[in-house]
Formats: structure tokens, sequence, C-alpha cells
């Protein structure tokens, strides 16, 4: 039975057989297998000798040809590939958590956790407020009776009034009191990134409160002291971001090594303070 299955097998490779061949003639080319009359029929001499052209023909591929006549800009075409890359990543992570933080605002505002109310203003209120210009428009208009909303809230502190989210010319901030306070509450590495870059609930992200107030928005110092902290975390997820990660991955990374460690933020950051 083995040796008909056997044969069976050599019927089935037979043209595998005579294609390789070609080559195990060149490497054994005193073998008694080549003594056999089919290797000395024409046909199998013009296909020998088709194969053995082709060999010598065979085409480098286009990259391979790159990279041996141009291996600078090789190079740096690989390195542009690799940046384009991670910034269509980073876009794409900071569209996402924005479409995240949009839906959780909406949800509020049907939800009713959020009330408020819309006052119409009269014309010439509007019309003294606003500019006159060539490009107004009704959604101009509206935006102007918008900015008139107020929230029905119990009285709270004028800046407590400000929509949470929403910029402010910095002139409008007290250098005495915070703009926002860091969360105490938060445990992981995904809730430091997610307040860093979208912010919790409807409060600012610190990324968006860093790029309109600088350090203004923190003036105490237990803020700064926790600023500082959280830092540490954020510049490590790019860190590693631009290493080759994603930032997705680096924030998994660094909660992996948080949770391996039994650390707390606090802890993960004095960690990372000394591998620096």
């Amino acid at each position: 039975m083995a040796a008909q299955g056997f044969l069976q097998l050599l019927n089935q490779l037979r043209i595998i057989l005579l294609q390789d061949s070609v080559l195990l003639q060149a490497q054994f080319p005193r073998h008694s297998m080549w003594d056999d009359p089919i290797f000395a029929r024409e046909d199998y001499t013009a296909f020998a000798e088709q194969i053995r052209q082709s060999l010598l023909c065979t085409e480098t591929p286009q990259e391979i040809q790159l990279r041996q006549t141009l291996p600078i800009i090789a190079d740096r075409l690989s390195v542009l590939q690799k940046d384009i890359h991670q910034a269509v990543d980073l876009h794409g992570y900071q569209a996402h958590e924005q479409l995240r933080k949009i839906s959780r605002q909406l949800h509020d505002l049907l939800s009713g956790h959020v009330t408020f109310a819309v006052r119409a203003m009269d014309a010439s209120i509007i019309e003294a407020r606003t500019p006159v210009s060539d490009s107004f428009t009704p959604s101009s208009q509206l935006a102007a009776c918008l900015s008139e909303a107020s929230y029905l809230q119990p009285p709270v502190d004028k800046q407590q009034l400000l929509p949470q989210g929403i910029d402010t010319p910095s002139s409008l901030l007290s250098p005495s009191r915070s703009l926002y306070s860091l969360s105490r509450t938060i445990q992981t590495v995904p809730e430091v990134w997610r307040e860093w870059i979208c912010g919790l609930g409807a409060n600012p992200s610190v990324q968006s409160l860093e790029r309109s107030y600088g350090a203004t928005w923190r003036p105490s110092s237990r803020e700064r002291v926790m600023f500082c902290r959280r830092k540490v975390i954020i510049d490590e997820i790019y860190a590693r971001y631009g290493k080759g990660l994603s930032l997705d991955t680096a924030v998994e990374e660094l909660e992996l090594v948080r949770c391996r460690g039994k650390l707390s933020l606090y802890q993960l950051t004095r960690l990372l303070s000394k591998a620096r």
C-alpha cells in the first residue's frame, strides 16, 4: 500500500519534478537519473533552455531597485509614510473622542441632566451688539440669541455660570480662581488620558485649557503639583506613540504596567520619573 501511494504521489508531482529537474541537473550533473531518455528529448531540451533564460532575465522588484539605487530617498519615503500613518492615527483618535464627548453632552441634555432656557432678544439689541457686515446670516443671528441662554440652576458663583467645556477669553479669568480642578477620583491611566484629551463629563479637557489659558487656569499650588504628576503620564504616552505605537496601545501598555505592579497613579508617576 505504501509503495502504491508513493507511486501515485510521483504521478501527481511529475510536472513539478520536471520543472525542478532543470535546477537539480545543474546541481547534480553526474546523477544517473539524467540518463533517462525523457531528459534527451527535444521538447525537454527546449523547455530546459527556456527555464535557464528566464532565470538569467529575472526582473528585480521595483522596491528592491529603489533601495539599491536611491537608499536615502527610500529611507525618507519610509519615514514620511510612518509620520503620515501616525498623524492620521492621532487625528482619528481625537475625532473619535470628540464625537463621544458630543454624544455624552447630547445625552445629558436630552435626559434632563442639563437644563437651560433660550431668551429671545429684541432686534435693536442684536443690531447694537452685532457688527453690520455683508456676511451676516441667520445662523449668526441664532448664535447671538443663544449667547444669551442662561442655565436654570441655583444661584452660584459667576464663574460657575459659564458653560463648561466652552473656551472663554483669557481676559475674563480671575488669576486667583481655578477654572477647573483636576479629578482626584480617577484611578486608571485611561481615565487620565480621557480627562486630558476630551474632558470628564461636561468638563473641558486639560488639553484645551492649556491651549487657551496656559498656566492661568491652575493658579493654586495644589493644582500645579497635580498637573505636573499627570503630565508625566501624558508625556510617557506620547513618548511611546513616537516610537510607533498607536495612542490606544500606549495607554493600554501603561495601564498594564500599573495593574501588574498594583500601583496607584502617584506611584506610577514616581516610577516613570525615575526611569527617565
